[in-house]
């Protein structure tokens, strides 16, 4: 027996230690100028912009200081760049960019990490929203907020600021998941009387609630981590900001049915609604990774200590 317990111990101790180092099934950084060529765009219409090799090195912020990177450390500023309904572009109404990763079939529980910049410097107000997912079997863009094109995959978007009451929304598929329990302070505005939480995450960084507003990620750049574990069905989508010890968990459903089980990632931008986004509105994506989901790699070590520990005690 205690030989079993050792074996097992040193199972979820291996299982652990593999997890926090394991290697990436999928990495991008969008640094050798190439990352154009591992991704397809998808758009709604001509309305719209990707930059796989954007230079953030020049981009200010509301107080004329660069934004710096997301990551301590990172000496890079090279990321994508996605704008959609700009202005000037033709039709302006629901609009939207997404890029796919190319080659990539995700088939087991992962986690997806990545950093974004919501950047707005235009005058009048803004309605749009970063989109990133992952299981899309399809590829036939995800910006439509409320569900449609999107025809495969799990996938969140937030809009960067008080634009919409709806800011924050979970969708599998074409379905929107408006079960206000599942979201941080249980709630999809953040700039409710009951976002607290979100407001404390992401507080007001002007003062003047222009270029920056409590509870969103208007001008800043935050690490989202989205994860799917299927041996729970859990769907996580988490965030926090860059000198955060931890993420924050904004949304989470457990999906009894898991019908999305391959597919790829997405990063994109949308604006849902019938407008124009000016020149300086636009989301940039860097370093983004895709590895095995820790807690599935876990269970199967232990699975695997208890079968030896058996094996020894025969």
């Amino acid at each position: 027996m205690i030989v079993k317990q050792l074996v097992a111990s040193l199972g979820v101790a291996w299982a652990v230690s593999t997890a926090a180092v394991a290697a990436p099934i999928f990495s991008e950084d969008f640094d050798d100028g190439n990352a154009a060529t591992r991704w397809t765009t998808v758009s709604s219409n001509a309305n719209t912009l990707a930059n796989y090799a954007f230079d953030y090195s020049g981009v200010l912020d509301f107080n004329s200081n660069p934004i710096g990177v997301p990551q301590t450390g990172q000496t890079t500023h090279t990321g994508l760049k996605l704008a959609a309904n700009l202005s000037g572009g033709t039709p302006a109404g629901v609009a939207g960019i997404n890029a796919y990763a190319n080659g990539l079939n995700l088939t087991g529980s992962v986690v997806m990490t990545f950093d974004m910049y919501a950047y707005f410097n235009d005058t009048a107000g803004s309605t749009i929203y970063g989109t990133y997912g992952f299981y899309h079997s399809t590829q036939t863009g995800t910006w439509n907020s409320l569900g449609s094109p999107a025809t495969s995959g799990y996938w969140f978007t937030n809009s960067s600021d008080n634009g919409t009451s709806v800011a924050m929304r979970g969708l599998e598929v074409g379905t929107q998941d408006n079960t206000a329990s599942r979201y941080l302070d249980g709630t999809q505005n953040p700039g409710s009387a009951a976002g607290v939480t979100y407001k404390a995450l992401f507080p007001d960084l002007d003062g003047a609630g222009a270029k920056s507003m409590a509870g969103y990620v208007l001008n800043r750049w935050v690490n989202v981590r989205i994860s799917r574990d299927m041996l729970t069905g859990d769907v996580k989508w988490e965030m926090k900001n860059p000198g955060d010890a931890s993420y924050t968990q904004v949304y989470k459903v457990t999906d009894a049915t898991q019908t999305q089980n391959s597919g790829t990632i997405t990063l994109g931008m949308t604006d849902p609604f019938s407008s124009a986004s000016g020149p300086n509105t636009y989301f940039i994506y860097d370093n983004v990774m895709v590895i095995p989901e820790p807690s599935s790699l876990v269970l199967c070590f232990v699975g695997l200590a208890s079968l030896l520990a058996t094996r020894k005690r025969g």
